[in-house]
């Protein structure tokens, strides 16, 4: 199995058509203060080829603070494809994630396929205490 896409973004949806629709990509948040809690989508589009036909598929996202420690690891329930031997299928996931940072900097998520490393993507963690939220006092 191959992961062909993965990153974070405002939103995504698959179509009716099997389009995968994936609108404002971006590697890094700006927050106002540190300790902050955010909301992130991580978009993957793996594809099954015809020898990953049954095969129990096993999925692990790992995010690591900038110093490499591990904050948290994500295990998704195993499955299988069924896989036509001629054609690969395609599988999205929009993860919805919520993760709590206490630093800035550049944190990495990593993504493995049955215990071998498939993808990272980094997420730059800036806290710039000049957005401050309109309407509330500082």
């Amino acid at each position: 199995m191959l992961l062909t896409v993965c990153s974070f973004a405002d939103d995504a949806r698959k179509a009716a058509d099997g389009k995968l629709t994936i609108v404002g990509v971006h590697n890094g948040v700006a927050v106002q203060s540190l300790p902050a809690r955010l909301s992130l989508k991580l978009v993957l589009r793996f594809v099954a080829e015809p020898q990953d036909h049954k095969v129990p598929q096993q999925v692990t996202v790992r995010l690591k603070r900038p110093d490499g420690t591990e904050m948290t690891d994500i295990r998704a329930d195993p499955f299988t494809f069924d896989v036509p031997p001629d054609a690969p299928v395609d599988l999205d996931q929009v993860l919805d994630l919520t993760v709590q940072v206490e630093k800035q900097g550049r944190h990495q998520f990593e993504v493995e396929i049955n215990g071998v490393p498939a993808a990272r993507t980094p997420l730059l963690v800036l806290e710039r205490p000049d957005l401050a939220v309109r309407g509330r006092k500082r």
